[in-house]
């Protein structure tokens, strides 16, 4: 949901206890997004695991580990790359 789109939003026509919890629940949606796209960019960018985990709030290494980092496109070609420099290296 991007600011532009309050003004069209159908919470417009609501009773304002039910505008305010969709707004709200949009929010935490918003700060989810922003908290998963952060978790996933210096994941990818090579930061320890571990120091993702505190920087979220996770209590366990495990979560981000299993949620956020998630094999990208770059990733598949690096792997592909190293595979192939170790398989087909000449002798």
């Amino acid at each position: 949901m991007r600011i532009g789109d309050l003004a069209t939003d159908p919470a417009r026509r609501l009773p304002a206890a039910a505008r305010t919890a969709y707004l709200a629940a949009k929010a935490h949606e918003l700060a989810g997004n922003l908290l998963r796209d952060f978790c996933r960019i210096v994941a990818q960018a090579g930061v320890p695991i571990g120091g993702v985990s505190r920087r979220a709030g996770h209590a366990r290494v495990s979560t981000p580990r299993d949620i956020y980092a998630q094999v990208t496109p770059d990733m598949h070609t690096e792997v592909a790359d190293r595979i192939g420099a170790l398989l087909f290296r000449p002798p």
